[in-house]
C-alpha cells in the first residue's frame, strides 16, 4: 500500500512562518510531504523597517511566492477563519469564498 502524503500547514507569513515553511520543506524534500504556507497578505512585511514607512518611505514588500520559489513549499493567500482538528483541516477565507485545507493525508 502506498504511503499517504504528509501535509504540513504553516499559518502566518511573518519571519517565523516563512522560516518554518522553508526549513520543513528543505528537511522533507526526499519524503512524501506537501508544505503549505497560508498568509492573509501576499507579501512579506519587514517589521523592523516599519518605522521607515511611518516617515513616508515606500517599502517594497517581497512576494511570499517568490521567497518560497525553488522549495517544495507552496503559498496560499487567505485568512484562516477556523481550525478544525477533528476534521484535520483549516478553513481559509479568500475573496468571498471559504476553502477547507487538509492538514493530514
Amino acid at each position: 500500500m502506498a504511503k499517504e502524503t504528509t501535509r504540513i500547514v504553516v499559518l502566518g507569513g511573518g519571519y517565523a512562518g516563512v522560516m518554518a515553511a522553508l526549513r520543513v520543506a528543505g528537511k522533507t524534500k526526499r519524503l512524501k510531504t506537501a508544505v503549505t504556507l497560508i498568509s492573509g497578505l501576499d507579501y512579506f512585511v519587514e517589521r523592523p523597517r516599519l518605522h521607515e514607512e511611518a516617515t513616508g518611505t515606500v517599502l517594497k514588500g517581497k512576494a511570499l511566492s517568490a521567497m518560497l520559489a525553488g522549495s517544495k513549499a507552496q503559498f496560499r493567500q487567505g485568512w484562516v477563519s477556523q481550525i478544525l482538528p477533528e476534521r484535520q483541516q483549516v478553513v481559509v477565507e479568500t475573496a468571498g469564498e471559504r476553502q477547507p485545507i487538509p492538514t493530514a493525508g
